[in-house]
């Protein structure tokens, strides 16, 4: 019985990123609203968590092995709260994305860990089903995020969306310290602490580039920092080459169907967070949807994924991974070309068809990629490649918020310039401002409807409308061509072997 209550321990922590994940990107629009902040700024909620976990996911195994897996799990569950906790009492968008490298640098320190915990609680013939369970937790969890943070919102306040980790993670941690036995290899692991802080300030330069891209142009300030992020991505590589346990093997670099399938996922992780990120800004602030129905509508693709995602490792018996890998993306794509016909057309039916078809995808694309990255290697060379996986999809993920979010408020201003320009619309600097904020979608609609005389309100809502959608399909384009380039690559570009699953064996989907 202790250990399946071990079991929930690691389960309940686990969840805890999913939830937070999905249900944030429901927060978005009123943390917009509340915080008053551009798409720039925004952008940053999402790509502070996702690029901290990039550079720091790789080493959370190593650092329970040297300090204890109990005692990592316990300090990242509570660095993860006390994140949290400040998150929640954010006065503004500064101290808010601070918060969330916090919950970044909690979440890579546990996630790494649960597996070994696992290993290590469980006999080999229990450790499947286990396996299994705390596969079935990230897609319920994923599932009931949006919903949750939908209601929390609605009837409580954004800030809620943060504060309802801190009583799951603090029961997670009592728990911890009642069940969980430490345990800890007895040699000494060195970290790689130049390559981590080098890995990240190369990340955030360049990905910072891209953000100011707008505001700066090609001006020495944007190409500056391009070079400081080569250096630095240059410098990081040099040190990985001379180190002994280094944060990135590059001799796994040298494996082509390795680097096709991490290729592949990191594409397919940059439309994951970018789809979750635009389509969340579309239903908030162009359809006018509440909180509590965009969290129903997400329902529609989560649960989707949450429950056909453990049975991908069955397929796996019947059809190659090249092909499972190859037909999620097709379905992706698929998802992608109605979500641009639904802002397009605004048609429901294309919406759902749209969300039904993404959690569809990536059921299959995560577990299939997650275990065909595997299948490249050695066993023991396991851990390695599923931190150099996982660092560079969330390094593809970062950098698909930050991209997209400059593309949205450049093309979108573009846009709402151009239609001004030959209507008969006439605006002061104030309403200027409210246009700008309702086509870049940080300001729904309505709140421009309500900011503007009654005569212009219609047309001004509409070219809004049409300023948001067109950034919109650029963006899904971009994602459809990944997407695209993601599908060449599983069928011509490298060979996977084919993987077959026994009964005992559950696919971790991470």
């Amino acid at each position: 019985m202790k250990q399946w209550l071990i079991l929930l321990t690691i389960c309940l922590d686990w969840s805890l990123m999913w939830i937070d994940f999905t249900a944030v990107n429901v927060a978005l629009a009123p943390i917009a609203a509340d915080l008053h902040t551009t798409i720039g700024t925004l952008q940053w909620v999402i790509t502070a968590y996702t690029l901290c976990s990039a550079a720091l996911m790789a080493i959370g195994g190593r650092l329970g092995d040297m300090y204890g897996h109990r005692r990592l799990f316990i300090i990242g569950t509570f660095i993860f709260i006390i994140s949290s906790a400040l998150a929640g009492l954010a006065p503004n968008a500064s101290l808010l994305i601070l918060s969330r490298v916090g919950q970044g640098i909690g979440i890579a320190m546990v996630v790494p860990i649960t597996t070994a915990l696992v290993y290590l609680t469980f006999e080999q013939k229990q450790r499947g089903l286990a396996l299994g369970v705390l596969t079935g937790t990230t897609g319920v969890a994923m599932a009931i995020g949006p919903t949750i943070g939908g209601i929390l919102i609605t009837y409580l306040n954004w800030r809620w969306v943060f504060f309802i980790n801190i009583p799951i993670g603090l029961f997670a941690i009592v728990m911890a310290l009642l069940l969980i036995t430490e345990t800890r290899e007895k040699k000494q692991i060195s970290i790689d602490f130049p390559g981590i802080i080098t890995l990240a300030a190369g990340l955030l330069s360049l990905l910072l580039a891209l953000n100011k891209i707008s505001d700066w142009g090609f001006s020495f300030k944007f190409w500056g920092l391009l070079v400081i992020a080569v250096m630095l991505l240059s410098a990081f590589v040099k040190l990985e080459a001379r180190n002994r346990e280094p944060l990135i093997h590059l001799d796994l670099l040298k494996n082509k169907t390795l680097m096709g399938i991490i290729s592949l996922r990191t594409c397919a992780q940059y439309v994951f967070f970018v789809y979750m990120f635009i389509i969340s800004l579309y239903m908030e602030n162009i359809l006018g949807f509440n909180a509590e129905k965009t969290g129903y509508l997400l329902l529609t693709s989560t649960f989707v994924l949450g429950v056909l995602s453990p049975f991908a490792g069955h397929l796996l018996n019947h059809f190659s991974a090249r092909l499972l890998i190859a037909g999620s993306c097709f379905v992706l794509i698929l998802s992608l070309l109605a979500l641009i016909g639904a802002g397009l057309i605004h048609s429901m039916p294309y919406l759902f068809a749209s969300l039904i078809l993404f959690g569809m995808a990536y059921a299959i694309h995560f577990p299939t990629t997650n275990m065909a990255a595997l299948q490249t290697t050695s066993t023991n060379q396991s851990a390695l490649v599923t931190g150099m996986l996982f660092t560079m999809a969330f390094a593809g993920a970062s950098a698909g918020i930050t991209i997209s979010g400059t593309l949205l408020n450049d093309l979108s201003q573009y846009k709402l310039t151009q239609l001004l320009q030959t209507s008969a619309i006439s605006l002061n600097s104030m309403q200027q401002i409210f246009m700008q904020n309702a086509a870049s979608g940080t300001q729904s609609l309505n709140q421009l409807t309500s900011a503007l005389p009654a005569g212009m309100a219609k047309p001004a809502v509409l070219i809004a409308q049409q300023g948001f959608i067109f950034g919109f399909s650029w963006i899904l384009i971009v994602c459809t061509v990944l997407a695209l380039l993601a599908m060449c690559i599983a069928i011509f570009g490298v060979k996977i072997t084919n993987i077959k699953i026994s009964k005992e064996i559950h696919v971790l989907d991470v």
